[in-house]
């Protein structure tokens, strides 16, 4: 993956964040702590720079899983609807 595509993938996963944690706070306030326990904390460690491509690509994958999850719990969609 090139740094365009890198840093194009990186902003779609932060904006996900985003809108799930708008959302979370909006209707799901209980749930605000774990959110970022499980959800927001991952992301922060790919963007700190210090992980391994392999860490780092299991970690991404793993928290667009996880908003995956959230989607279809909230029946909501945390995706932008335009690019």
């Amino acid at each position: 993956m090139n740094y365009e595509e890198e840093v194009s993938d990186l902003a779609y996963l932060g904006r996900r964040l985003d809108n799930a944690l708008s959302y979370i706070k909006t209707n799901e306030p209980d749930l605000t702590n774990a959110f970022y326990n499980n959800v927001v904390s991952p992301f922060i460690d790919i963007l700190d720079g210090k992980l391994d491509t392999e860490k780092e690509d299991y970690l991404f994958d793993h928290v667009d899983g996880l908003l995956d999850d959230l989607e279809e719990t909230f029946d909501e969609i945390f995706e932008n609807k335009t690019k």
